[in-house]
Formats: structure tokens, C-alpha cells, sequence
């Protein structure tokens, strides 16, 4: 899966296409992509699987709370938790 399909995937979690909803694609490691989705009710990190699995892994309040995330797509501080 390409990120464009990724961010599909991401937006239709949420009912919707990324025309109608933002979605930003942040990292990509072996067919896995992190993306960010601003839905109306509040943002959340989502992990789009290779076989095309949605799992929200964290949101814009509190950031990414999956421990595995950040280090798994190599990710600095401003996408780690805050706890």
C-alpha cells in the first residue's frame, strides 16, 4: 500500500475521504504508515497496518501513547507522549 492509499484508509476510519477531512502522512517504515487525522472531534495518530488495519495509537491531546510507535518509525520528541 502507497501512502495515498494509507491516508485513504485513515479518512474512511472515520467515515469519511480525506477531501472531506485532513489527514497528514507523517512516516512510513515496511509497508506501515503513521498518519494524523483531524477529525471534528479531535485529532488522533492512527497506524495504517500493511494489511490495511486502522489502530489509533494516540491523539492530539495526549500524543502518540503506543510506546512502540515513536521508536518504530523513528520519530523524535514532538510526536511522543507527554507523559
Amino acid at each position: 500500500m502507497d501512502r495515498f492509499e494509507a491516508v485513504e484508509r485513515a479518512a474512511r476510519a472515520y467515515g469519511l475521504t480525506s477531501d472531506h477531512i485532513p489527514v497528514t502522512h507523517l512516516a512510513e517504515r515496511d509497508g506501515q504508515h503513521l498518519v494524523f487525522v483531524n477529525a471534528f472531534t479531535g485529532g488522533a495518530y492512527l497506524v495504517i497496518h500493511a494489511t490495511g488495519t486502522v489502530r489509533e495509537v494516540g491523539d492530539s491531546d495526549q500524543g502518540i501513547t503506543t510506546s512502540w510507535v515513536p521508536q518504530y518509525f523513528g520519530l523524535g520528541r514532538p510526536y511522543a507522549s507527554r507523559t
